[in-house]
């Protein structure tokens, strides 16, 4: 298994976006990596290829530039084939998406970062995220078929916070990918019964 040994300092006009890049990244986006590498520090370096080619981090790339960095750490995968190269930069991208969150995990750890004072934006939550934390979303629910939604929350304090929605009755297999998708980004697991 191949393993960088440097990090490398490049001058930001060095680096080649790769045109076939199929992930997007709106201004908010990159708004929020630049709040970011403002706080944390850029933590995270650009990966190139043998040929100044960007694989993974055009993101980074635009937000660097949006704070008028002249350089930006870089690691050198030279030694990818060119199949590889283009299956990385779709495997970086894909990778992440698939992993998902404790909900009670995430919820002590926002609470205790906002009980320190924290600017919890700066975790890369959007305030309509952190205010699920504190609403009840069973209103918001859409209708799907015949099946019903039930929330079943967990109370906090004084703050009710939803962690699981429960729907109930015939959910098809495509109604409950669906569900599925629209929560998961949010924190709350959809599950079914009946």
């Amino acid at each position: 298994m191949m393993m960088p040994e440097k990090v490398e300092k490049w001058p930001i006009d060095r680096l080649i976006p790769f045109a076939g890049n199929a992930r997007t990244h709106s201004e908010s986006q990159v708004g929020k990596v630049a709040a970011s590498m403002k706080e944390f520090g850029f933590t995270s370096p650009i990966l190139v290829d043998g040929k100044d080619g960007i694989i993974a981090g055009h993101c980074r790339l635009m937000a660097a530039r949006k704070l008028g960095l002249a350089e930006v750490p870089v690691i050198v995968l030279d030694h990818l084939s060119d199949a590889q190269r283009r299956a990385y930069i779709l495997a970086d991208n894909k990778l992440a998406l698939d992993a998902g969150w404790d909900s009670e995990l995430l919820e002590a750890a926002l609470i205790a970062l906002s009980e320190d004072g924290f600017d919890l934006e700066l975790t890369g939550f959007a305030p309509g995220e952190l205010d699920l934390l504190s609403e009840e979303v069973s209103a918001e629910l859409p209708s799907w078929g015949s099946a019903k939604a039930t929330e079943q929350p967990r109370a906090k304090g004084d703050v009710l916070q939803v962690a699981e929605i429960v729907l109930s009755g015939p959910v098809t297999a495509e109604d409950a990918e669906k569900l599925r998708a629209e929560y998961y980004g949010r924190g709350i697991k959809v599950s079914f019964r009946g």
